[in-house]
């Protein structure tokens, strides 16, 4: 059970990372609203736990693995918070990118902008 905005930043890091297509689902319903939506610069809005589950599983193919780190601790208050994060791919290249999300009282994520 997450109890923190800190333990939900790092689930969902942890669902990223997992890049096993058949773990995106359990991994992003631990920290994923049921009614929750995705957004950033490139892609249509994202909306569920299933629209994110394919996203993430599309990105995966188009992408390749990478790994998330935050590298920025998230700065929250009143279920709004935002946090840094770097992608680090196999050869070495990275990105960073910050996410603006809002989360339940369940500590779950219901809404996420992300900017890179």
């Amino acid at each position: 059970m997450i109890e923190s905005v800190e333990q939900l930043i790092d689930q969902y890091m942890l669902s990223w990372n997992s890049n096993e297509p058949e773990q995106f689902e359990p991994e992003f319903a631990t920290c994923w609203a049921a009614e929750a939506n995705y957004s950033d610069p490139n892609f249509s809005l994202v909306e569920g736990l299933q629209g994110l589950v394919d996203f993430a599983k599309d990105a995966l193919v188009k992408m390749g693995p990478r790994t998330f780190t935050v590298i920025m601790p998230p700065q929250a208050h009143d279920y709004t918070c935002f946090y840094k994060w770097r992608a680090t791919f196999p050869d070495g290249r990275t990105a960073d990118g910050f996410d603006f999300i809002e989360y339940n009282e369940s500590f779950k994520i219901t809404h996420l902008v992300s900017f890179y």
